[in-house]
């Protein structure tokens, strides 16, 4: 006889279109009417994921987490999701996803002794491609989601999920309808048997999410009571997530599914660049931060960053990171968190380079210098521009030129900073190629009478760029998170202007600049392209003021590439689609490629592009959306827009690359984690500067997703393959660690220094 599992849960947002207080209160009341129904009913058993809720209530109600402990022991009270919260699955990086799981389960063995098998996002506006590998990496088996929805994209709602590079598959269930009984839904039995009628007539076997939701509520008398009164005529049983899997595994027939599950809310791929942009520059801090401590054995250090990490992992919450939640809670929560992170990261990082800078060989340094380090366990060339004095020393001439300890000059460069102070340019670029994990030091320097000024680089390579780029405007009908939509919207009947000719702005040995004006409608902006000697990449730079509503910003690229396909990165693979009308999502490049070339965009903190064929990509740049604006309620006006006025993007582009997407993402990294600077006196001899030098082979086709010092002193690395590899660490040129990686699988390996 057919039936119905019944799974007693309240969808909890600790922030959405309320504040983290009340989302704080909500768990508070929320746990507290479910323990109280629990010792009341004693059939009944709750389901309740996230860790940050049960942290909270462990530090601040220590009576109701010892009773919640209690139940969980019993078996009545699930721990489930494993992650820190539910996390958008879309646009955020395999590695926070990894570190959610590290997080969440260590706390959960801990303090529970449950290891979380069953992963749950069941709010995120859709299922990232790389998904199944994090979560088998992680330890998960189950995984329990609900968008897109049936009415958003046909597929079964019950099947086994592909996990990359293995023959083992994720068991995947996408909940019907909702994830929550709240509403008029829960009072009204006729609604509520409904449902629960088109539930039971579903391809068996089939859950019930059951319980008041979105802000808190769980279960409560009359609402049970009517749903016993049903139980009557349906078959009920209520159990755990767990339980409902492990009856769905003995299901021999599902079909296997493999690839990305969208389209949900693309317009937050977008929404919000502020918390896009404050993550992703938290991200690689945390990257380098985690680098050098490993580098220099800073087990003090590498405690701040796990905390730091801790914290951050809070803002991957699909309400915050996808930039659909209240103004106010980006001014203060969010901004709070990541400013904590970065604070945390940022000091670590600079503490081990000024202890760099105190070890390194500093000896030919005669009026200072600069310290250059590679954070990449291969080759990189880094291109750094910091603020530095023209001559400190009143010598008379400015410096124009580094040194290296075997005395070669190489060339400095003063160019525009933020500031216009001294009515002069007061940033010095330098540029030089750097091994891996290599630090070197650089003296400043004024190049000799008899040495050839070095040559300028021209504007040749901007103006060819210009020519392929242009922009593009939509008018944009959809609420904050683009419900319903699957482009975001149709080309403007105005037009962006170009005002005047390009001017060169800045050209010298190692950067020029070509820089252009626009204007559209009310609003203007610029247009600056920088070529970097010895860089493929060009970077772009568009700055201005939009002053526009509901029409969106696009950069448009002519590839050149006629029938192709686009490939972009995601999380912890790069996949290949079709090109369609679609905005679709990646995570740090895109790029259109065929058989003959490959040209796209490299951009951390934007997310979403669409495309015309594979002739021209375009990549969205600004919504100017209400925040939390959700149909069909009309916004009240008072809400705030979300990229509205002043604003800065920045993307490179690599253009007419060989088709080796390995290389492109090689590439597209070593602008991403660039190398760092610190700028040094003579301190030092070298005698005791031995910093681990960790490399990686191959170069091009593993990415390192993680490379951080554990708590108790062993190294951790967290990789993945483009392609099938045998892979080797090395630290001080000998083997640490071997394996074989087939591709887009994700693998941590845990090695004590060798």
């Amino acid at each position: 006889m057919k039936k119905l599992y019944v799974i007693c849960n309240s969808h909890m947002d600790p922030i959405w279109v309320w504040r983290l207080r009340e989302g704080r209160a909500t768990w508070a009341n929320t746990c507290r009417i479910a323990v109280a129904m629990l010792k009341e009913y004693p059939f009944l058993k709750f389901t309740r994921s996230s860790s940050a809720c049960y942290e909270w209530l462990e530090q601040n109600d220590p009576a109701l987490f010892r009773q919640i402990a209690k139940l969980v022991e019993a078996g009545r009270w699930e721990v489930t999701g494993g992650w820190v919260e539910q996390s958008d699955t879309i646009i955020t990086p395999a590695e926070a996803l990894l570190q959610q799981a590290a997080h969440a389960k260590d706390y959960f063995r801990r303090k529970f002794g449950v290891e979380v098998k069953t992963a749950y996002s069941v709010d995120a506006f859709g299922q990232n491609a790389g998904l199944p590998a994090i979560l088998n990496a992680s330890g998960f088996v189950n995984y329990c989601w609900m968008r897109p929805m049936k009415h958003e994209k046909e597929m079964p709602d019950k099947f086994r999920w592909a996990i990359p590079g293995t023959r083992r598959s994720i068991l995947s269930f996408r909940i019907q309808e909702a994830y929550c009984t709240s509403g008029n839904l829960a009072f009204d039995e006729a609604l509520l048997r409904e449902r629960m009628e088109r539930h039971l007539a579903m391809d068996a076997p089939q859950s019930f999410f059951f319980g008041l939701g979105d802000h808190g509520g769980g279960i409560n008398h009359k609402n049970l009571k009517i749903l016993l009164e049903i139980g009557k005529d349906i078959p009920l049983e209520f159990c755990t997530l767990d339980e409902y899997f492990a009856v769905l595994d003995r299901r021999r027939d599902l079909p296997t599914l493999d690839g990305e599950f969208t389209h949900h809310s693309p317009g937050c791929y977008t929404t919000c660049h502020d918390i896009k942009q404050w993550m992703a520059d938290t991200e690689k801090l945390l990257y380098k931060a985690e680098k050098i401590t490993l580098q220099t054995h800073d087990r003090k250090g590498a405690a701040l960053l796990h905390d730091a990490w801790h914290e951050l992992l809070f803002n991957y919450f699909h309400d915050i990171y996808s930039g659909t939640a209240l103004k106010p809670s980006y001014d203060h929560e969010a901004r709070d968190l990541v400013g904590y992170a970065n604070w945390q990261a940022a000091k670590v990082l600079e503490g081990n380079l000024q202890r760099f800078a105190t070890q390194a060989d500093t000896r030919f340094l005669t009026e200072g210098g600069v310290l250059l380090w590679n954070p990449l366990p291969h080759p990189a060339r880094a291109v750094c521009s910091y603020f530095a004095f023209h001559d400190p020393n009143g010598m008379g001439s400015d410096f124009n030129a580094f040194r290296d300890a075997q005395g070669n000059y190489l060339p400095l460069q003063w160019v525009q900073g933020y500031a216009n102070i001294f009515n002069r340019h007061n940033s010095a670029l330098v540029i030089a190629p750097l091994k891996a994990s290599e630090t070197k030091v650089l003296a400043y320097a004024r190049l000799p009478k008899d040495h050839a000024p070095f040559p300028k680089l021209g504007v040749k390579r901007q103006k060819d760029a210009l020519r392929r780029l242009s922009f593009v405007t939509l008018d944009d009908p959809y609420d904050t998170w683009g419900h319903s939509a699957t482009s975001l919207g149709k080309p403007s009947r105005a037009t962006v202007r170009q005002l005047g000719e390009p001017e060169i702005q800045q050209d010298g040995p190692l950067m020029s600049e070509l820089r252009v004006r626009y204007a559209f409608r009310k609003s203007t902006f610029t247009l600056s392209i920088f070529a970097y000697k010895g860089i493929e990449a060009l970077q772009v730079r568009i700055s201005g003021d939009w002053l526009e509503t509901d029409t969106d910003l696009k950069l448009a690229l002519a590839t050149k590439v006629r029938k192709g396909t686009i490939v972009s990165g995601q999380a912890g693979m790069l996949l290949t689609r079709q090109p369609d009308a679609c905005e679709q999502p990646f995570i740090d490049w895109c790029a259109a490629i065929d058989a003959k070339s490959m040209s796209g965009f490299i951009a951390p903190d934007l997310h979403g592009y669409d495309s015309v064929g594979s002739s021209e990509l375009r990549l969205t740049l600004l919504r100017p959306v209400f925040y939390a604006e959700h149909v069909p309620e009309p916004a009240l006006g008072n809400e705030g827009r979300a990229d509205y006025g002043p604003f800065v993007r920045e993307t490179w582009l690599l253009l007419d690359q060989s088709t080796d997407m390995a290389a492109f993402d090689a590439l597209a990294r070593e602008r991403l984690w660039s190398p760092e600077h610190y700028e040094i006196t003579k301190a030092g001899d070298g005698t005791n500067f031995r910093p681990d030098l960790w490399s990686i082979t191959p170069e091009k086709q593993v990415v390192v997703l993680a490379q951080r010092l554990q708590p108790d002193g062993a190294t951790q690395f967290d990789l993945t393959a483009l392609s099938d590899a045998n892979v080797v660490l090395r630290c001080n040129g000998k083997p640490a660690a071997q394996a074989r990686l087939r591709k887009n699988e994700i693998k941590s390996f845990i090695i004590n220094k060798p």
